[in-house]
């Protein structure tokens, strides 16, 4: 039986660098039409699992009638010869070798899912991640060096690319979403919102929150928001801003303000306030429908917003020496 192992062993080391070759042709040439087709990748690693399967029924079976072999006969022995304990290392061997298969086995799948073109880029998002996290559980520890080794780099270099190609495409798809075109015209500053197909956008927006890219782009949209027409409305003083415009054409909305105000004398809480609603419901117009993973994306980053418009009322009041409270009480003495 150890020899039948042995002969496993050697048939198995063959299979792996077979398949071990094709995921190298697959991944350095990227060629369409490979000598081992990708389909027949997974059916040779189905078929090594199966081998290995086989060989470890037949090597416990063997292993067990041996056990009561020994149990009946006078002469029991009390430990494991040297042939018994070399076979059972073997089969532990195998054993860890059917897991390494099947992790193999579910990431060549996932990656080959991930090549379609009717699978939603979310879902391509989630199978690379899985890649990762299956990726990431095999250790040399395990042993069979090919696949610990030389296949898993392979496979973990081809889902890096896959996962920056991803990438790539989700955050042009995000800058055709929004974007802040150069000024047009002089001392006003331009974005555009192009929501013609919220159920596209929000998959998007999904794919790049999966793939952690997601924050520090809505963070640079606030930032643009804050800096160029919230910042603007505060430091006019009244809310009034000469070129403000809002326009929407075709799914498309263009907001357009003064790249600076000139403030005038006094402060005007009211204006002010107007003048925000005014821009917040019209970008919440602009987002309608958009949600992220189920979750509308105003409130996705409304977290964003809130801080630093409080941050910059609070400057504002403390740059006027007054409060909400004593404004109020400024503006009742006014009106006796």
């Amino acid at each position: 039986m150890l020899g039948d192992v042995e002969e496993l062993e050697r048939d198995l080391a063959c299979g792996l660098e077979m398949v071990a070759k094709a995921l190298e042709e697959r991944y350095l040439e990227f060629q369409p039409l490979l000598e081992v087709a990708e389909e027949d990748i997974i059916v040779k690693l189905e078929e090594l699992s199966a081998k290995v399967d086989d060989k470890l029924r037949s090597a416990n079976n063997f292993i067990r009638e041996n056990s009561e072999n020994d149990a009946s006969s006078e002469m029991s022995r009390l430990t494991l010869t040297t042939h018994e304990r070399h076979l059972r290392k073997k089969l532990l061997e195998l054993s860890d070798l059917r897991q390494l298969l099947d992790k193999v086995h579910v990431i060549e799948g996932l990656l080959i899912s991930c090549r379609s073109t009717k699978l939603y880029e979310v879902d391509e998002a989630r199978n690379l991640i899985e890649c990762v996290t299956l990726l990431n559980e095999i250790t040399k520890d395990e042993g069979w060096v090919i696949l610990t080794g030389r296949v898993r780099d392979i496979l973990r270099e081809e889902v890096n690319f896959m996962i920056e190609s991803l990438k790539f495409s989700m955050i042009c798809a995000f800058d055709e979403f929004i974007s802040f075109p150069a000024t047009e015209v002089k001392d006003t500053v331009h974005m555009r919102i192009c929501n013609e197909n919220s159920a596209r956008v929000g998959t998007v927006l999904a794919s790049l929150e999966m793939l952690n890219e997601l924050d520090s782009r809505l963070k640079r949209w606030v930032g643009f928001v804050i800096k160029n027409f919230v910042q603007p409305i505060v430091d006019s003083g009244d809310g009034v801003d000469p070129y403000g415009r809002f326009v929407v054409s075709n799914g498309t909305s263009e907001f357009i303000g003064s790249s600076k105000i000139k403030p005038v004398r006094g402060f005007s809480l009211e204006g002010i306030s107007s003048s925000l609603a005014c821009l917040f419901t019209r970008l919440a117009d602009s987002i309608k429908n958009i949600e992220v993973h189920n979750r509308p994306l105003s409130l996705y980053i409304g977290g964003f917003l809130q801080e630093e418009i409080m941050t910059i009322f609070l400057k504002r009041l403390v740059v006027e020496g007054t409060c909400i409270v004593g404004f109020r009480a400024v503006q009742s003495k006014s009106y006796m």
